[in-house]
């Protein structure tokens, strides 16, 4: 992401086990794919080694996701990037 800070809220629901989750770029623990890309996990349950990059929504509820970024670079500014799609993984 061409950004130099990232923050990710978590994704808005209306009641969450652990109040008001986030993932930032100042995350020590997040993971970051070999070519700087992070893959970021939402469910009630993390999958297996995915817990640094998972964000817990509530089964059965609706949510969306907010992302704030700090310090954009000229790929977002000029909208040249977009941030990709939610996908739905097994």
């Amino acid at each position: 992401m061409p950004n130099e800070n990232l923050g990710l809220s978590a994704p808005r629901v209306y009641r969450t086990r652990s109040g008001d989750l986030r993932l930032g770029s100042l995350d020590k623990e997040l993971r970051k794919n070999e070519d700087g890309r992070v893959d970021i996990s939402f469910g009630p349950k993390p999958p297996a080694g995915q817990e640094a990059n998972w964000l817990y929504t509530q089964a059965g509820q609706k949510w969306f996701p907010s992302f704030s970024l700090y310090g954009p670079e000229k790929a977002i500014l000029g909208k040249s990037w977009k941030i990709a799609d939610i996908e739905l993984a097994n």
